[in-house]
């Protein structure tokens, strides 16, 4: 027999020695006497924890004590069924308390427990009355007034599902009260995919217009500024943004007209040297040029009809007075030294 044969035979030999050994001691932990002690155990442990006010810990000793018993112990249902209702879960308590009472033969913890049954039904009808009544105003505080006074409570997951629908609808209402852009946006940002979501977004494009075409009719920058800064996400910012461009273009160029100052067309130009209005912009620099030199030369003051010339040289070395600017330049220079 070769070693390999020698040491698997031991192996196995091993192995099923574990096993029966194994088996032996579940066999001796699993008697009905160990049980009951087992059981026993656990149910002082729960009212030790029931009595401390640990109430979900106690109901969790109740399930471990089931585990060790063939049938329902109605004491252990009492401890359950006080558990329940001190936690707010009436429904549970009651299924609890329907089951005790078909067990029970122990008279003195029947009488202890027998005033829990009106407890109970109280309660349970409270928490009907509260939840229809929350349902029948349809009410954020209603809802929320529900679920904190039964945190377990029989319709929590209802309400909380009624709750969320009722934050929606307010949130739709409000908006539709303030009826602006950032009220439909508050709406859209919190329900993406909301009821009213695509209603949301048909009124936010027709103010967004409606605003389009009031800024776009009074052209102003003060009304382009405002549909701007109202609607940063407006559709025609870009149109709006270009015709505020033109717009500041043309009232500075407006004001250039309206005080006829030479200045104020120069800096016109400067700003805008391929504008829109540059070129008759220039012609009334040209013009003034030439008619404030002339009226310094007509009047002898070469000094200052030098400087209104020499302007116009540098800004229309082709223009239409050059020829009569230059000579008349030359005698100021004469003038001048």
């Amino acid at each position: 027999m070769g070693i390999r044969t020698t040491c698997f035979k031991i192996s196995f030999f091993i192995i099923i020695l574990s096993t029966q050994w194994i088996s032996g001691q579940q066999n001796i932990a699993s008697t009905k006497e160990s049980d009951m002690l087992r059981a026993r155990a656990y149910q002082i442990s729960a009212l030790e924890q029931y009595n401390n006010g640990n109430y979900d810990r106690a109901l969790d000793y109740c399930i471990e004590i089931e585990k060790f018993l063939d049938t329902v112990d109605p004491e252990v249902e009492a401890i359950r069924i006080k558990s329940y209702y001190a936690i707010g879960d009436f429904s549970k308590a009651k299924i609890s308390m329907d089951l005790f009472l078909r067990l029970s033969e122990n008279k003195e913890l029947t009488e202890e427990m027998l005033p829990y049954i009106v407890l109970i039904d109280d309660k349970i009808r409270e928490e009907d009355e509260l939840f229809q009544f929350a349902k029948k105003k349809k009410s954020v505080e209603q809802f929320q007034n529900y679920i904190e006074n039964y945190p377990n409570g029989r319709y929590l997951h209802e309400a909380n599902q009624l709750l969320e629908i009722q934050y929606e609808v307010d949130a739709w209402e409000l908006a539709q009260q303030t009826a602006t852009i950032s009220g439909y946006f508050d709406y859209i940002s919190a329900y993406p995919k909301g009821t009213h979501a695509a209603t949301a977004k048909e009124a936010i494009a027709a103010l967004d217009y409606e605003a389009y075409t009031e800024a776009a009719t009074e052209n102003t920058q003060v009304s382009l500024n405002y549909y701007l800064d109202t609607y940063p996400k407006g559709e025609y910012r870009t149109d709006i943004e270009e015709k505020l461009t033109r717009r500041i273009e043309y009232d500075i160029y407006m004001h250039a007209v309206k005080t006829d100052n030479l200045d104020d067309y120069i800096t016109y130009v400067e700003q805008y040297p391929e504008g829109i209005y540059t070129a008759v912009a220039n012609e009334e620099i040209e013009e003034a040029l030439y008619n404030f030199g002339n009226a310094a030369y007509d009047a002898k003051n070469y000094g200052r009809a030098k400087l209104y010339f020499d302007r116009y040289v540098t800004r229309f070395p082709n223009g239409l007075f050059i020829v009569d600017v230059q000579k008349k330049l030359k005698k100021c220079n004469r003038k001048a030294n």
